[in-house]
């Protein structure tokens, strides 16, 4: 999960998503608006009933690819910020684990 969350922010900058100096002093404001910006997407592919997978002009379509663009941009915000999503991941998996809520 570690290399995919490094490749997930070489990709971003790569594609001008976000720049260097973000890994320095990343804005959270942006990845926030952004993951936000992938959720409306997905709220399209709701409304046009487009649930499946498809590849439209080379690309990946559909509700889950959205929803992965949203993990996408997270793990590169969490990169940023020097997080390892793994370990957060497991830290709030056993915590919910143990609720009786």
């Amino acid at each position: 999960m570690d290399k995919l969350q490094k490749e997930c922010a070489a990709i971003a900058i790569r594609r001008g998503k976000i720049t260097q100096d973000d890994l320095i002093i990343p804005d959270m404001h942006k990845f926030i608006d952004a993951a936000i910006n992938e959720l409306f997407e997905a709220r399209e592919c709701i409304d046009k009933e487009q649930y499946k997978n498809e590849i439209i002009n080379d690309k990946p379509e559909g509700l889950a690819i959205e929803f992965i663009d949203t993990i996408r941009v997270l793990l590169t915000g969490l990169e940023c910020l020097g997080i390892n999503f793994e370990t957060v991941m497991i830290l709030k998996h056993k915590y919910e684990l143990g609720r009786e809520d």
